[in-house]
């Protein structure tokens, strides 16, 4: 778990549930291939679970860097195409079961697709990602800027978990040099942070984003740890715990 939100570090993650819920659906996926011998319903079960997996990542988008997060929503993409074609594989629909040469010609063509489909399946789920991206850190901080003060800020976007908030400030990564960041995307951010406390002001992990926020970005250190101190308060979870101390 990486609270700073301008970390260098690729593969800085700020909420990582997803992370832990990703890795419980691949130990499923595991067992499931292992445990279950009845081959028609372990191919609809991992087609299942890997959707799962797929939306869970394009949905949250955990990576604070954008391209580690298409790289990974690509790689889930390529893995639901080959879960699918598995239940076609082994249900064979308009295939005689009884035709030996009719199943080899069958897994043959299933095959060939897979290998031909893997490359634009992954260029798919990186394109999804980039646009799901696009709209949270470009379109939504728009709106952020443009609205007016009379705007009520659940007009302008109406966040229901923090994650949500997350994603949206990471329009605070634009450097003006090595050191410093844009004042423009500064000040954007901490309008969406903002908003965030007001739409969820009892949310621990809202208040642990915005604690991380002021001493990390706008370099308000006693604000920050009056944050953490709240945040103590508001029946954090053993994750939230964590983030505290760390």
């Amino acid at each position: 778990m990486e609270l700073n939100p301008v970390s260098r570090n690729y593969l800085a993650v700020t909420h990582s549930r997803v992370d832990t819920q990703g890795f419980l659906i691949k130990v499923l996926m595991t067992c499931i291939s292992t445990f279950v011998t009845n081959l028609r319903w372990m191919s609809v079960l991992q087609c299942a679970l890997a959707l799962v997996l797929l939306w869970s990542y394009l949905y949250w988008e955990p990576f604070q860097h954008g391209v580690m997060n298409q790289i990974r929503v690509g790689s889930y993409a390529a893995v639901l195409w080959c879960a699918s074609l598995l239940i076609f594989l082994k249900h064979l629909p308009g295939v005689d079961a009884q035709d030996g040469n009719a199943v080899v010609n069958w897994e043959k063509s299933l095959t060939q697709a897979m290998w031909l489909g893997l490359g634009p399946a992954f260029v798919l789920g990186a394109l999804a990602s980039w646009v799901r991206l696009y709209y949270l850190q470009v379109v939504v901080p728009r709106r952020f800027r443009r609205a007016g003060p009379d705007d009520k800020l659940t007009q302008v976007y109406r966040f229901t978990d923090p994650r949500q908030v997350e994603i949206v400030a990471r329009c605070v990564r634009k450097w003006v040099d090595e050191d410093t960041l844009q004042p423009e995307a500064t000040k954007t951010a901490e309008v969406v942070i903002k908003a965030g406390v007001a739409m969820l002001p009892n949310n621990c992990f809202m208040t642990i984003l915005n604690s991380s926020f002021l001493i990390e970005v706008v370099g308000s250190y006693h604000s920050g740890y009056t944050q953490l101190q709240a945040a103590k308060k508001q029946d954090p979870s053993a994750l939230e715990r964590f983030a505290i101390l760390w």
